[in-house]
């Protein structure tokens, strides 16, 4: 390449702009060539790695923090309260060779740098948990799952179902409520209304594993407080269905 390079300065070809152009388009086609090692030696060291690497995305409140506590087994130090935004940067767990990366929720980005650094998250991940809620998908959802499907990643989107239970609930009133939000017409609705994005994307959603849970019942199920109904409110969850999915 650079024997080119030489060539071309030194030939008498009189149209100065052009040869600078020649010389400016070989010059950049060697520096990408040049590249091209330490690229695919990265590609290399990221396919080499042992541990399976999942990413979690979502708006803020969708329960991502929460996944997050279940994967690793957690007691809930991550998870917020409120409306406020709990995750202000990309974070790692790692959890029995599991590595669990949650970013900040899609539609608390404060700039390009959060951006940028959600999708290099993503970019890294062996698998993308995508979350939305039952109360119905938003714009800025789909824009974000376009952009993940476009990296070719594997992706479970995840529907978790908003009902609330603490020690003060009722399980008799709480499995009413949420087996009532389980109904299969309502989440399938949901589904086909946030697939349906996909098509104004030019892509095909269909594809695309869905599953509908609800992670507070699946992440108290494991905790000491809760231990006498630890079975019901795992079941209740529906959460061995996501495990079943992740795996497969």
């Amino acid at each position: 390449m650079q024997d080119e390079i030489e060539n071309l300065e030194a030939s008498n070809y009189n149209d100065n702009a052009t040869t600078a152009s020649l010389v400016s388009q070989l010059s950049s086609i060697r520096s990408n060539f040049e590249l091209l090692p330490h690229h695919l030696m990265e590609d290399i060291d990221a396919l080499s790695k042992t541990s399976f690497s999942i990413t979690l995305f979502g708006r803020t409140m969708t329960g991502k923090s929460t996944l997050m506590e279940i994967l690793i087994r957690g007691k809930g130090e991550s998870i917020g309260k409120g409306a406020q935004r709990t995750t202000r940067d990309v974070r790692t767990y790692s959890y029995k060779g599991l590595q669990i990366t949650d970013v900040p929720g899609i539609a608390a980005f404060e700039g390009e740098e959060d951006e940028k650094d959600a999708f290099n998250a993503a970019k890294k991940g062996d698998l993308i948990l995508f979350l939305i809620t039952d109360d119905g998908p938003q714009a800025c959802e789909a824009e974000c799952l376009k952009r993940i499907i476009e990296l070719g990643k594997p992706v479970i989107c995840l529907i978790n179902i908003k009902v609330d239970i603490d020690k003060s609930t009722s399980l008799k009133m709480f499995r009413r409520d949420v087996q009532k939000k389980f109904d299969s017409k309502r989440l399938d609705a949901i589904m086909q209304q946030f697939s349906d994005f996909g098509t104004h994307y030019g892509q095909d959603w269909r594809t695309i594993r869905f599953d509908y849970v609800h992670l507070k019942s699946a992440f108290l199920s494991q905790q000491i407080g809760f231990r006498g109904n630890r079975d019901e409110l795992y079941d209740l969850s529906r959460f061995r269905y996501v495990e079943n999915l992740i795996v497969s």
